[in-house]
């Protein structure tokens, strides 16, 4: 069953070529079970996050990321926690100039682009749908296409940007280095099989491997630095337990965590 509850906001109809602006604060166990429209329908997370199943594949928005569905591709809508949106609703007419821009950088009619949304962007735009003056709504039609056009940019600047550079913006955006290998190419919108073949072309390694190594410095900097204990330190790393780390770290390192921490604060 769909729970689409609404805690706060409102949708409200714009003139061609938009359809709708969302201004919407979704409760937690939100659904949205699969549906397509005939319209592009773009969604700008301001907080929480929000997963979209499309083609098999789930992908995850994070908080100042916005995601871009096609026209007529049936697709479902999850958050568990809740997520905050501005969404944008778009109708796919050949004669529109921001319509054909949307074609031109989105061939796919799908993508993930990382947005630099302000935070008061949100409650801006509440203000607004609560008191719908001609003075407001004129606001936000205008909003609305400024967004557009900054999502448009905002991809062609990132279609630019080398992968090396966003691969390693993604890593200090997973401060704990837990994301999985669905979650690396959900965040980076690309395949597995592309994934791994770049990352290896720029590292010399997998992308799991990168990452392992990564949680081996990051663990031999809190065992030595730190008075975190061991199994605080396995859970800020994404592991099951305590035993599971230290199995990890000692095939790593051939040594245990507890044995590293005395041993590389013994002084010499």
């Amino acid at each position: 069953m769909d729970n689409f509850s609404i805690v706060t906001g409102a949708m409200i109809q714009l003139s061609s070529p938009f359809r709708l602006i969302h201004v919407i604060k979704r409760l937690p166990d939100f659904q949205l079970r699969p549906h397509s429209h005939n319209f592009f329908h773009i969604i700008f997370v301001t907080s929480g996050t929000l997963e979209v199943d499309i083609k098999g594949s789930t992908h995850i928005i994070h908080e100042n990321h916005a995601v871009i569905l096609p026209p007529y591709v049936p697709h479902a809508l999850n958050s568990k926690k809740g997520y905050c949106q501005i969404g944008v609703d778009i109708f796919d007419t050949e004669e529109n100039d921001l319509c054909a821009l949307l074609n031109q950088t989105f061939p796919s009619g799908f993508s993930i682009v990382k947005m630099h949304l302000l935070p008061t962007h949100f409650e801006e735009m509440i203000k607004s749908v609560r008191d719908l003056t001609k003075l407001n709504l004129l606001k936000l039609q205008n909003n609305a296409e400024a967004l557009v056009l900054s999502f448009i940019e905002q991809a062609s600047d990132t279609a630019d940007k080398s992968f090396r550079d966003r691969f390693l913006d993604m890593i200090a955006h997973d401060d704990g280095l837990t994301f999985t290998l669905p979650q690396m190419c959900s965040y980076l919108n690309i395949s597995k099989t592309h994934l791994e073949r770049l990352v290896h072309d720029e590292f010399e390694c997998s992308a799991v491997e990168y990452y392992n190594k990564l949680k081996i410095m990051k663990a031999c900097f809190l065992l030595q630095n730190s008075e975190s204990s061991i199994r605080d330190i396995s859970e800020k790393l994404g592991f099951y337990d305590e035993s599971h780390f230290t199995r990890f770290f000692k095939k790593s390192m051939g040594i245990t965590p507890s044995n590293y921490r005395n041993t590389s604060r013994t002084p010499l």
